[in-house]
């Protein structure tokens, strides 16, 4: 199946127009595990695939000074930079050792909101076996349905008897991990946390909005945590993923930085088509810093969506 890679040509979020192009090959993302890379162009590329995609390289923050980068055969695009938080399970001997990380003010916060979920009546539940799995999914995909996540961004558990069949495979291979919250018996919250590339990965998570005031999210990361904790770490790194936030900054003890990059022929066209991109971006960027400054930058943006 021919894979689609589309190069949005934008000023702010009005989309220009677009150029797709058929990617010969998808690489596999990188896990923690790897060493960050230094020079992009020292990339396992297929000399023999046009363009190539490489979804998340972990690298150093001097690899990523230029966004485009060439060989005499290949250019390296840069197409996107972002953070990546994680835990070093490793460093700490316990639970009660990874929470010193905290400030004593912190600890108080979180064991407040412990005590307040289970003071009103919440309860977990693990799964980490095969014979979990139906019983999770459908509780999972009862909350997910109903998140904010899936209502903005589409993005609940996936609720296919393939997925399914997928968690029951790491199951098997001791590489599953979820819980479910409970409220007088009716699934309020989900974490789901499998072992990927010898990496706990934070995957899919979600809560009914109406139990917001007691942070489910909080609640389930602890307990998360305090049962991986519990006993011998299958894996050294709790992995965030992408993107930012304040939960992942709190729990978190490292950041990464990470990109992905598109690789191509070095030829005139595909200098063209990079080239171009980066330009716009940098006209739309700083168009925007300027009607920021002029404090029209919402008008503006009302007016293009007309």
């Amino acid at each position: 199946m021919m894979l689609k890679y589309k190069l949005n040509f934008q000023l702010g979020d009005k989309i220009l127009f677009r150029k797709e192009i058929d990617l010969k090959q998808r690489h596999t993302m990188m896990s923690l595990l790897d060493y960050p890379i230094k020079d992009l162009t020292k990339l396992p590329v297929e000399n023999k695939f046009n363009y190539q995609y490489f979804p998340r390289l972990i690298i150093d923050d001097k690899a990523i000074q230029q966004k485009l980068r060439s060989t005499s055969n290949k250019i390296f695009y840069i197409r996107y930079k972002y953070p990546n938080y994680a835990i070093k399970l490793y460093q700490y001997h316990s639970f009660d050792d990874y929470l010193t990380k905290f400030s004593a003010k912190t600890r108080g916060t979180l064991k407040r909101k412990m005590n307040k979920a289970s003071k009103s009546g919440f309860i977990e539940k693990l799964y980490f076996e095969e014979k979990d799995i139906d019983e999770f999914h459908k509780h999972a995909c009862f909350v997910g349905e109903q998140t904010y996540q899936n209502k903005l961004f589409n993005s609940a558990i996936p609720k296919t008897e393939e997925f399914k069949s997928i968690l029951k495979t790491q199951a098997n291979n001791n590489d599953f991990l979820g819980i479910i919250l409970f409220i007088k018996g009716t699934p309020c919250a989900y974490i789901y946390c499998p072992i990927i590339n010898n990496v706990y990965q934070y995957s899919y998570l979600g809560h009914l909005p109406q139990y917001s005031k007691f942070s489910p999210g909080t609640v389930l990361q602890l307990k998360l945590l305090s049962h991986i904790y519990a006993q011998k770490l299958k894996a050294p790194y709790f992995d965030f993923t992408e993107g930012d936030g304040a939960h992942k900054k709190l729990f978190s003890t490292n950041l990464y930085t990470c990109c992905n990059c598109l690789v191509a022929d070095n030829n005139l066209a595909n200098q063209f088509w990079f080239r171009a991109q980066i330009f716009l971006d940098t006209l739309s960027n700083s168009l925007g810093q300027l009607l920021t400054k002029l404090r029209i930058k919402q008008l503006i943006k009302k007016l293009i969506r007309l």
